[in-house]
């Protein structure tokens, strides 16, 4: 029975902890999503400036290699901010499962653990 509630504590800070990371990775996460903006703009200008034709700008621009870096790093963390938010499913659905555990065997015992 005491398993169940080490199991529960961590639980609850594994949850803890995700969650206080959430906001620095989801600003993570804004901040490299800018970039890869800036990096796109900036290189879809110099292709204007250089006569490539309009229609090839957005497949050619995808290829460059610094903004197809600032597209990994986007994607990269975008995907950090998404597994921790799944995470910190995982932990509550945890947390839950104990607490109905610890509860019915609270009440199978009498109320005496």
């Amino acid at each position: 029975m005491s398993g169940d509630y080490e199991a529960l504590d961590e639980a609850r800070n594994s949850y803890l902890k995700a969650t206080r990371s959430l906001p620095e990775m989801a600003a993570k996460y804004a901040e490299a999503e800018a970039e890869y903006q800036r990096a796109k703009a900036v290189r879809v200008m110099e292709m204007r400036a250089d006569g490539v034709p309009a229609t090839l700008i957005q497949l050619m621009v995808k290829g460059d290699k610094a903004v197809n870096r600032k597209l990994f790093e986007r994607d990269s963390a975008k995907s950090l901010y998404e597994a921790t938010n799944k995470a910190i499913d995982t932990y509550k659905l945890d947390a839950r499962l104990l607490e109905s555990r610890i509860q019915r065997d609270w009440n199978s015992q009498g109320g005496i653990l």
